[in-house]
């Protein structure tokens, strides 16, 4: 489920005086919509939980994303391709979150980048994989990776996936590729500067 998109609480609605318990902004509404939904979990459940891309990374979520990944709560986070989520006036990123009840068996985060596929069917297969048959699940640059928890967790931890997935830069490859672009814009300016004036019209 997702709550709307830009809910605002308030300090003396239900959903402020649980961010507020928690430490939380009272105005976040995504913070609250995740925490409702772990907290509302029975031993061993799980929960789907849809956000705004916010929640991944600001820090106003920080607290929250250290609470979940500490608990061993948060079991996935997924970015959606831009045209998953068709609702008229909205652009936001949108995230599923996949939820637990806490444990003390915290593992790897998976983090899937749905920007690198057109497709849903993708993204369900590659949870699916890791999900059913985590021996075969091999992440791949761009689109998923896991994500090892550190013990403890770092205060700011960044679930965001778009960064998890990122594929590392060769140093050497781009020296090589900024010198071949130097190269071209230089032969470009030497070209324009032999160029005769254009006729006055």
């Amino acid at each position: 489920t997702h709550p709307p998109f830009g809910l605002r609480t308030t300090p003396d609605s239900p959903a402020g005086q649980l961010l507020l318990a928690a430490g939380l902004p009272a105005s976040a509404g995504d913070l609250a919509w995740l925490l409702t939904a772990r907290n509302a979990l029975a031993d061993g459940g799980t929960a789907v939980v849809l956000t705004t891309a916010g929640p991944a990374f600001q820090r106003a979520g920080a607290g929250l994303r250290h609470e979940l990944v500490r608990t061993g709560s948060v079991k996935a986070v997924i970015s959606l391709p831009g045209a998953a989520l068709k609702l008229p006036g909205t652009t936001v990123g949108t995230m599923a979150w996949i939820l637990g009840s806490p444990t003390t068996d915290v593992r790897p985060v998976l983090m899937v980048n749905g920007a690198a596929t057109d497709t849903l069917e993708e993204i369900i297969e590659a949870v699916t994989t890791w999900r059913d048959h985590p021996a075969r699940f091999q992440p791949v640059p761009g689109f998923t990776a896991t994500l090892p928890v550190l013990e403890p967790p770092a205060a700011d931890v960044d679930l965001n996936p778009a960064l998890a997935t990122a594929v590392p830069i060769d140093p050497d490859q781009a020296l090589h590729t900024a010198a071949t672009t130097r190269d071209t814009l230089t032969a470009a300016t030497q070209a324009l500067a032999i160029c005769p004036p254009a006729p006055d019209l």
